[in-house]
């Protein structure tokens, strides 16, 4: 079995590198990104689509996957609600972060959001699911967002690097091969 995870277009709050405000669309230097990156896809022909419901990933499968259809949209695909800090910059929590004594290998949950736990169980939930459903010869794409792709390699299959590191650039991913009890991992260039 082979799983595709790829990550969104660009959003504003992508470029601006601030948390996720909610349901954002992707700009038109995201689209246009995009575009240059469809080709990686073009050939591959994919057995199960999951995707989540969310503008940004409704809006990147249209331009990256057209000649496919979403088979499942999925609530548990959706980026960590980092409540009180949406529409901060990155940069900012970071610092706050910092000063209070954490590195970026703590879990620190955001005030009034969703927190690292929930975060990793319904990830890992999705995980599970889709491996017992999906035999060995299939594969399997998931268009997510780049926290959800960093907290499913965390748990799984990157343990020892840092989950911020993780995230995947926009329109790129990883791909997971499990045939039996191997796993080969391999990051989407492009």
């Amino acid at each position: 079995m082979k799983i595709y995870f790829v990550r969104h277009g660009k959003t504003q709050g992508n470029i601006e590198e601030r948390y996720n405000v909610g349901d954002e669309v992707l700009v038109a230097e995201g689209k246009e990104d995009l575009k240059s990156k469809k080709a990686i896809y073009d050939d591959i022909e994919f057995d199960y689509i999951y995707s989540s419901p969310l503008t940004r990933c409704k809006e990147t499968f249209e331009i990256l996957f057209p000649q496919h259809e979403v088979d499942e949209y999925r609530e548990d695909l959706v980026e960590m609600d980092f409540g009180d800090w949406a529409g901060e910059k990155y940069s900012t929590i970071i610092k706050e972060m910092q000063g209070l004594g954490y590195t970026l290998e703590d879990f620190v949950d955001p005030v009034n959001g969703e927190t690292y736990d929930s975060l990793f169980a319904r990830t890992t939930n999705f995980l599970n699911e889709i491996t017992q459903k999906h035999n060995n010869g299939e594969t399997v794409l998931v268009l997510a967002h780049g926290l959800v792709i960093a907290a499913i390699l965390k748990q799984h299959f990157l343990k020892d690097e840092i989950i911020y590191f993780l995230s995947p650039d926009n329109g790129l991913g990883y791909v997971i091969e499990i045939d039996d009890d191997n796993i080969e991992l391999t990051k989407i260039k492009q």
